[in-house]
């Protein structure tokens, strides 16, 4: 019972506290005849971004799970490192299909790319072969 009567004595006094307004029918309202007018111009040019869709195949050096896939670091044949993030949601939503490679496997993948602070480049892969 006592649980029943604590909640309702709670909202009962947050209800009577919030009706202490002062504005009622002896209250005035004044209203603002200010007339304020701007004119904002809006930029209507449409660009199209840059393609930062990057091509790479390479030889898995170091493999990193993770919940949904896991991050493979890849050396091309010049020895510049990846990092590829292949997941089963990215390859989902490209249409592509998720699968599981080990050390010392070689890959090709395709995605877009991004450089970390380090200037290590990044790719969330949308195909995989």
């Amino acid at each position: 019972m006592k649980k029943v009567i604590i909640p309702c004595v709670a909202v009962f006094l947050s209800i009577m506290t919030s009706c202490g307004s002062t504005s009622g029918p002896d209250s005035t309202v004044t209203e603002d005849s200010t007339n304020a007018s701007q004119t904002i111009s809006q930029d209507t040019t449409v660009t199209s971004p840059a393609s930062d869709t990057l091509n790479v195949t390479g030889v898995i050096s170091k493999i990193e799970n993770g919940k949904d896939g896991y991050m493979a670091t890849l050396k091309d044949s010049t020895g510049k490192e990846f990092v590829a993030t292949i997941s089963i949601v990215n390859l989902q939503k490209s249409g592509g299909e998720f699968k599981r490679y080990k050390e010392g496997d070689k890959i090709t993948v395709a995605g877009p790319s991004w450089k970390d602070e380090a200037g290590l480049e990044h790719i969330t892969v949308a195909s995989l072969k």
